[in-house]
């Protein structure tokens, strides 16, 4: 068996990295994005509490808040 089957031509390993790199910094990007979202599915994790971020204002506390009717 010879190692010229072993090689990667510089190109080749250049490319490799960086379809890593783009899908672990992808993935972290993505997790940290939805990691308020995660945490409101398991209760325990979050210590109880009820996220509000991604919840949209209702009519009522909209005009409560601005004073109008």
């Amino acid at each position: 068996m010879s190692l010229a089957f072993l090689y990667i031509d510089p190109t080749a390993g250049g490319i490799g990295l960086q379809i890593l790199l783009t899908f672990l910094i992808g993935g972290f990007v993505t997790i940290k994005l939805m990691w308020a979202r995660f945490l409101s599915f398991i209760p325990f994790l979050n210590g109880g509490k009820e996220t509000t971020d991604d919840k949209p204002a209702s009519a009522t506390q909209v005009s409560a808040e601005t004073g109008e009717d």
